[in-house]
């Protein structure tokens, strides 16, 4: 319980937005009735309080925290950041489109796409065996997602 008051106070303390703390504060408490209820540990489940500045908040193998789109969240070191999740080692992240998602060393990003081997990005947007001198996909194969 004292770590709870502690990370609380930590949480008020800290120079980030009224808004932003509250939602911290919020995602603690839900962490601390988890925590009664049989759950590890408050990162594992309310990982939103972890700090991506400092990595403050993860521990053990969840020792890296990711800020997130919406909200920080705790994953294994060694991973990496991507989005609302995190990419394996030997995966990058694809973080051109709206929505960043993790491929694999074989495929490419293309957009909130990811082209398969021998398939090239064309417009930025669509996967295809091959492309006009436009942007668009050439031949009659068409897209390929």
């Amino acid at each position: 319980m004292d770590r709870f008051f502690d990370e609380a106070a930590r949480i008020l303390a800290s120079e980030m937005p009224r808004r932003q703390a509250l939602k911290r504060l919020g995602a603690l408490v839900g962490g601390g009735i988890l925590a009664t209820l049989g759950v590890n540990s408050i990162q594992e489940a309310a990982a939103a309080t972890c700090d991506p500045n400092t990595n403050a908040g993860c521990s053990g193998k969840m020792s890296l925290c990711c800020p997130g789109v919406t909200t920080p969240f705790c994953t294994t070191t060694g991973n990496q950041c991507c989005g609302n999740t995190s990419c394996k080692p030997g995966q990058f992240c694809c973080n051109a489109g709206s929505k960043p998602f993790c491929r694999t060393a074989k495929s490419i990003c293309c957009g909130n796409n990811k082209c398969k081997s021998g398939q090239v990005c064309c417009g930025g947007t669509t996967c295809c065996k091959s492309c006009t001198a436009t942007g668009k996909c050439a031949g009659t194969e068409g897209p390929n997602p």
